[in-house]
């Protein structure tokens, strides 16, 4: 640690469940020589009563957050995975500590982490895993018309990849890893989903992202609703069933041409010529297809056609159609990874 060997005796190995899913479980005084001062859970095992059990841990003080897992707890769809988990998911790499920021090991980044163009939020980099998965998530929020409900530029300032240890509200996590320095977590919104306060996205957005493999950290023990992270498989056993998607926004005629929405003008100006020139008459008759709203990213402009003779029909069309996704992912070399910037305190 920190340059220097430190030797540890093994006392026992232990499956992860009883482990707390944690990867190594040291004393405190080999913690705080090894750098990590943060205490961060107390692991209770045979427990002779959890009647018992539950009276006592009421009596700790309520002004500190902390939070009480059972090993008998119903599951948790927002439950993050372990370091150990992450690694088997999306690789393992070596860091090395600078006095500003942390530098990845660069084998790692240039097998793993892509630039990426995501629908509605811009170009991320991300792990390429993670980014497939997001890009199917935004998809589906474009197709389900619940694109009006991110903010595109302020999404992209907040981010997926970051070479950094998670922040917290008081400024230290005992050195643990931000699932951001895999590139595995996105944060959408983040300046009216602020770390440690109450989360304002809309819950149909976490609803997709859950459905495509990430927890939510709206409900993690101090809030940070902008955090989607990368689990995996989805617990689509926990989740309710998808909703099924909006019809089209119109049926096109048979033969006819396909398009995304469509107005159609006509305008019929008659002018009466001999005696009654002076009161003429103009009819003007109009048609629109009702169609269903677009998506909001999508604008229709249409140029009205002035009559140019004494008996005009003028039919003027306007259409529109979906602006095409990028689905292409370029390798950045370990090099050049560039991170995304990040203003914002979170996990």
């Amino acid at each position: 640690w920190r340059g220097a060997e430190l030797l540890l005796t093994v006392g026992a190995i232990v499956p992860n469940q009883k482990a707390s899913n944690v990867e190594v479980l040291i004393p405190d005084v080999v913690a705080a020589n090894a750098g990590s001062l943060r205490p961060q859970a107390v692991v209770i095992w045979n427990i002779p009563s959890r009647a018992q059990l539950n009276k006592e841990l009421s009596s700790l003080p309520h002004n500190q957050v902390f939070r009480i897992r059972h090993s008998w707890d119903p599951p948790n769809v927002d439950a993050v995975l372990p370091a150990g988990d992450v690694k088997q998911l999306l690789g393992e790499f070596s860091i090395t500590r600078h006095t500003s920021g942390l530098s990845l090991e660069a084998g790692w980044t240039g097998r793993n982490l892509v630039r990426a163009q995501l629908p509605l939020i811009g170009a991320f980099t991300c792990h390429k895993v993670v980014a497939a998965a997001a890009r199917a998530a935004l998809i589906e929020i474009q197709q389900r018309y619940l694109d009006g409900l991110i903010n595109g530029p302020d999404s992209h300032r907040g981010g997926c990849f970051g070479a950094r240890e998670i922040r917290t509200n008081v400024g230290t996590s005992g050195h643990d890893l931000s699932r951001h320095a895999w590139g595995a977590a996105i944060d959408l919104n983040p300046s009216t989903n602020r770390f440690g306060a109450r989360p304002s996205i809309d819950p149909r957005i976490v609803e997709v992202f859950r459905r495509h493999g990430f927890a939510w950290g709206g409900s993690f023990m101090i809030p940070d609703g902008m955090h989607f992270e990368y689990i995996g498989a989805p617990r689509l056993d926990l989740l309710p069933p998808a909703p099924p998607f909006p019809p089209p926004t119109t049926t096109p005629e048979a033969g006819g041409p396909t398009s995304s929405t469509s107005a159609t003008t006509t305008t019929t100006t008659t002018t009466l010529t001999g005696r009654r020139a002076n009161r003429a008459a103009a009819k003007t008759t109009s048609s629109a297809p009702t169609t269903a709203p677009a998506s909001p990213t999508v604008r229709t402009r249409s140029k009205s056609t002035e009559p140019t003779s004494s008996t005009t029909s003028t039919t003027s069309t306007t259409s529109t159609t979906s602006t095409t996704i990028p689905d292409a992912t370029t390798t950045t070399t370990a090099s050049a990874v560039p991170q995304d910037p990040s203003a914002t305190i979170g996990q």
